[in-house]
């Protein structure tokens, strides 16, 4: 009897949380223009101006790197779409607002807690970019002859999406000290530029730095799938596997110390 309860509590669980993630999907398809806008300035356009300089860089040196023209651009289309993936400004910017009117403490009591809200949220949104960057993946996998990296592809986007919800989740906690948003979000936005490997692969960057670069976790979010597709091997697969699980469990430790902190300093949870 309590299996069967529990059983259906669950398929309910499952059923709340198909439609939830189908209502903010729908609403973020029926913004059509606003989809348009970022497949436009937030992907193609900066794609094309990477391949416009690298086709001049590449004009008289076939390797850069142990890179080719091919491999770069590859590299490129990747992190692009992976960088407008790991988007956390909505989070970033409505959790800040909730603070300043209050109405976080609304979220605060309901069935759901304001973390599941906020990753359903993020996954409605995101939905139609997360496909899209599946198909992008699977072609930069079939172009460099990766086959057999196709489904860890697949798998590790839907987890380095959980890690990027986490450093979301994680500055958006911090709109409780800091009342404008503005400083968050460009200090988010600029991490994510520097440290995600959207600039340049590790490869060109100083000795002294890769080190950092290689293992921070904007570039887990960013970079870690397309250097993996691109240079494939079973230790970096083991090294990226190994990077997701520490950081999955070190952000929501952050994550549950920073609400208890909130919830301290804000009796009210946000009033």
């Amino acid at each position: 009897m309590r299996k069967e309860l529990r059983m259906n509590n669950f398929v309910e669980k499952l059923e709340q949380i198909k439609k939830f993630i189908y209502i903010y999907t729908y609403e973020t398809l029926s913004h059509k223009g606003s989809i348009l806008c970022d497949l436009f300035i937030g992907i193609s356009l900066p794609i094309t101006i990477q391949i416009i300089s690298w086709n001049y860089i590449y004009s008289n040196e076939t390797h850069i790197h142990n890179y080719t023209y091919l491999k770069m651009i590859l590299y490129i289309i990747a992190t692009v779409t992976m960088f407008n993936l790991n988007n956390g400004y909505d989070l970033i910017n409505d959790t800040s607002k909730r603070i300043q009117n209050g109405s976080i403490d609304i979220y605060n009591i309901k069935t759901m807690s304001y973390f599941s809200f906020s990753l359903f949220t993020m996954i409605g949104r995101q939905i139609f970019f997360i496909i899209f960057g599946i198909i992008i993946l699977i072609l930069c996998c079939i172009l460099n002859n990766n086959y057999i990296y196709i489904i860890p592809t697949i798998i590790f986007l839907f987890l380095s999406q959980f890690i990027c919800f986490q450093i979301s989740y994680i500055f958006a906690l911090i709109n409780y000290w800091v009342v404008q948003n503005d400083l968050i979000q460009f200090t988010y936005f600029l991490l994510a530029q520097i440290l995600g490997g959207i600039l340049l692969p590790i490869e060109f960057w100083p000795e002294t730095f890769q080190t950092f670069l290689k293992y921070n976790p904007f570039r887990v979010t960013i970079s870690g799938i397309p250097d993996l597709i691109l240079n494939p091997s079973n230790l970096s697969l083991l090294k990226y596997t190994c990077l997701l699980i520490f950081y999955g469990i070190l952000f929501q430790i952050i994550i549950l110390f920073l609400t208890k902190k909130s919830t301290k300093i804000n009796p009210s949870y946000g009033g």
